[in-house]
């Protein structure tokens, strides 16, 4: 799983392109929420479409409302060091 942030490159459908673009490649999990359009369908090629086009690349981004640039989604991860530390904390991992 890649997230990738505002200033990425459509470089393919499983990276951000340069390194510099991606945010994470080791999040344990993400959320997402579609905001408050989500049942409109975004315009393609558009980072809301990106997150929705089923593979596992996400676009993080600030909302905005600038007509043809719109972004409401919210986007959360975990990384995966946190996730084993709170495991090995919690005496789940040897």
């Amino acid at each position: 799983m890649a997230l990738c942030a505002p200033t990425w490159t459509r470089a393919s459908a499983s990276d951000c392109g340069p390194a510099g673009n991606q945010l994470t490649r080791r999040a344990a999990f993400l959320l997402l929420s579609l905001g408050s359009n989500a049942q409109a369908t975004p315009a393609p090629a558009s980072d809301e479409a990106r997150n929705l086009a089923g593979n596992p690349v996400f676009v993080y981004r600030d909302t905005s409302t600038a007509a043809g640039s719109e972004f409401d989604d919210l986007v959360q991860w975990v990384p995966v060091h946190l996730v084993v530390s709170r495991l090995l904390v919690a005496g789940r991992l040897p």
